[in-house]
């Protein structure tokens, strides 16, 4: 059954979709974006943290500043003994953090890479309580003038698409990120399609719906 808060937030949009549309779009992409508060973590997410304490103190942590704010950056070097194979980026989906990215890190720095964990914006580390597709793409780009080119660039979940966006340099304004390859996991095929189910779970009209498109 859906919350009091719930209802109260499907009712007003509901209604905004029949009087204005254009305000009622813009609020709620103003909602898509906002990101959950990383120091409310649940019990589980706690754990995978406290789990990955050690592991994270291997790292090198370099804040860097975006138009959006400052993103934190965790540099893991290749295991001793191993040949260097390059850079690799590595970048987590929503509501993810470098912690859970661990197994995936630790494979790579055996297999001799360097990696490079990006919190995205409101994520982790990093600043703000805003995410999107433009500001996530700049914070990848900044990482590939720092730490860049990369022989890889993987992306989980919504990571996977900001991957792809930032290697095809499709923001405007924005250049691609070098990369020899590209690596997605779980990653949305339609941008779309995710504005619609969250339309649908609001309850946003169509005309609302075009103008948070």
């Amino acid at each position: 059954m859906a919350s009091f808060g719930l209802k109260v937030i499907r009712g007003v949009f509901g209604a905004a979709e029949l009087v204005a549309p254009r305000l009622s779009g813009r609020a709620a992409f103003e909602l898509f974006c906002r990101t959950p508060n990383v120091k409310a973590l649940s019990d589980g997410e706690r754990r995978a943290v406290d789990r990955a304490a050690a592991f994270m103190t291997e790292a090198r942590h370099h804040r860097l500043k975006t138009k959006a704010g400052c993103v934190m950056v965790h540099e893991f070097r290749s295991e001793p003994g191993r040949a260097a194979a390059g850079t690799v980026l590595v970048i987590h989906g929503w509501r993810s953090r470098t912690e859970y990215m661990r197994a995936l890190i630790e494979g790579y720095r055996r297999a001799g890479y360097r990696v490079v964990s990006l919190d995205l914006p409101g994520h982790g580390q990093s600043q703000g309580r805003r995410l999107n597709m433009v500001n996530a793409v700049e914070a990848a780009k900044v990482a590939g003038e720092w730490f860049g080119p990369f022989s890889a660039i993987v992306g989980h979940s919504f990571g996977g698409a900001v991957a792809a966006n930032a290697v095809a340099g499709s923001v405007r304004g924005i250049q691609p990120v070098a990369a020899e390859r590209l690596v997605l996991i779980a990653a949305p095929s339609s941008l779309p399609a995710i504005f619609a189910d969250f339309s649908r779970m609001l309850n946003v009209g169509p005309r609302s719906q075009l103008a948070m498109a």
